[in-house]
């Protein structure tokens, strides 16, 4: 059985791109739902087969629990870069968003300021989550506890409330916002009552004025 079991978890890593972040836990998972047997009786043999394949050099360890399948070029093995393999382990979970781009960058993503930050932060339920120092990633808390029906609703409302603190050099920085919330489909009710359940008050009324203008604008 356990001969089946290490074919089928090669069959998953071949199914893997190169330089993409292999998460054992993710793998066992996968291959657990697959074979519908606990996690628990294929968790220890996928930890020891992804062990044997880095000993092989077949697959390349980042850190306690995760691989990743190098790109070799003319100077040698690639790993994937540290920031992407923190964006995977903090951001998503079983398919599941768990964290998202923190407003910090997200401003820079929607146009709303041309200058890169220094430093990307992601703001996760996995926020004590040590990661290398290396990084140039920071980890934060959210508002709460971050799912995928309510994650783009919290960063939206993050990088509202940015605006009078952070450096903005579009031109008309409201209308970017409403054209985010538009083209995401996101309902303004719902985007106003997270706002006043986990935010402060002065959040809301922030959140409040944007919703207004994009009322404004339908009106006429």
């Amino acid at each position: 059985m356990q001969l089946n079991y290490s074919e089928h978890l090669g069959n998953l890593i071949e199914q893997v791109p190169v330089g993409i972040p292999i998460f054992t836990d993710k793998v066992a998972k996968t291959m657990a739902q697959e074979l519908d047997v606990p996690v628990i009786e294929v968790k220890d043999i996928v930890n020891l087969n992804l062990k044997r394949l880095a000993d092989k050099r077949m697959i390349e360890r980042v850190q306690k629990g995760v691989y990743y399948k190098p790109k070799m070029t003319v100077f040698g093995k690639t790993p994937p870069p540290i920031e992407l393999v923190v964006h995977e382990l903090c951001t998503r979970e079983d398919d599941q968003r768990i964290g998202y781009v923190g407003a910090e960058s997200y401003l820079h993503q929607l146009g709303l300021c041309t200058l890169m930050p220094k430093q990307k932060v992601i703001v996760t339920n996995k926020h004590r989550t040590k990661i290398a120092a290396m990084t140039q990633t920071v980890l934060k808390k959210p508002a709460t506890t971050i799912t995928t029906e309510n994650y783009r609703y919290l960063q939206m409302i993050d990088v509202i409330t940015m605006l009078g603190t952070s450096y903005v050099d579009a031109l008309n920085p409201k209308a970017i916002i409403v054209d985010a919330i538009q083209s995401y489909h996101m309902d303004k009710i719902t985007l106003l009552k997270m706002a006043k359940k986990h935010y402060p008050q002065k959040a809301l009324l922030q959140v409040l004025d944007i919703v207004l203008e994009d009322t404004h604008e339908l009106a006429h």
